[in-house]
């Protein structure tokens, strides 16, 4: 398989492995070098797919790892996916919509940080970007920034709606509650015991919709999948540690 930047941000499914819909979004290959995925672990737990399938765990492996590597060659985050995405006029666009719209370049007060991601899910250029702040009690997400384009929609009004829903799904699935099997037996047993964003806790979500890409697509899931990693980046911009582990529990608390 040729390696290209596009195949870094797409959803990709190898259909010679058992399972191939868990490797979606899984490929890293913006670079020569970069290595490639083979095999899979196996857990002993029955196991089926969420909402977005296996975009959102793999969107938050494949953006926090971009972003620590821009952290390490002391790289902005979205200069660096501009450089990667240089070829493709369409991201290119996105990435400066998303710029504007989170007022990216403008440094934010001490307390406040953002965390960005982008990816091609099912199609659908997609950048967000979180912003949050540090109060006594713990981190707040203050606004939620998203840039998409699914080329031509027809219901403009109720997608963007339906993607705003999509946030908030991915926010409340980054600072909800672990899913548990004490004794090997399920310990939740509704959607009530995840511990789902409330209304006081949800930020200010601003959606745009761009139409430069030559396609259309009318299924707003997108939105989803790279939230949990656009708050972690967020997170480890404001407090200099990076969340491996989602939800996001590593020492953190969101209020």
């Amino acid at each position: 398989m040729a390696h290209s930047p596009l195949s870094s941000v797409e959803s990709t499914t190898y259909h010679a492995m058992p399972d191939p819909g868990h490797l979606q979004k899984a490929a890293f290959k913006a670079f020569a070098a970069s290595p490639a995925i083979d095999s899979l672990a196996g857990c002993d737990n029955a196991t089926s797919l969420w909402r977005t399938t296996s975009c959102s765990r793999n969107a938050f492996l494949h953006e926090s790892l971009l972003d620590e590597m821009a952290a390490s060659g002391n790289t902005d985050p979205l200069t660096l996916r501009r450089k990667l995405m240089a070829p493709y006029p369409v991201a290119m666009k996105l990435l400066d919509a998303i710029a504007v719209m989170s007022d990216w370049g403008t440094p934010l007060p001490m307390g406040r940080a953002r965390g960005l991601t982008f990816i091609l899910t099912s199609g659908t250029w997609i950048a967000e970007v979180a912003e949050v702040s540090l109060h006594e009690t713990g981190i707040r997400i203050e606004k939620f920034f998203c840039a998409a384009d699914a080329g031509y929609v027809a219901d403009q009004r109720s997608y963007r709606t339906q993607m705003i829903s999509d946030i908030v799904k991915g926010l409340s699935i980054a600072t909800g509650r672990d899913i548990a099997f004490p004794g090997s037996v399920l310990e939740q047993i509704g959607r009530a015991d995840l511990g789902s964003q409330r209304i006081y806790q949800c930020p200010e979500v601003e959606v745009e919709l761009l139409s430069n890409s030559k396609r259309s697509e009318d299924d707003a899931e997108q939105a989803t999948p790279q939230v949990i990693a656009a708050l972690a980046n967020a997170v480890s911009a404001l407090t200099g540690k990076r969340l491996h582990r989602a939800p996001l529990f590593e020492g953190v608390s969101f209020v």
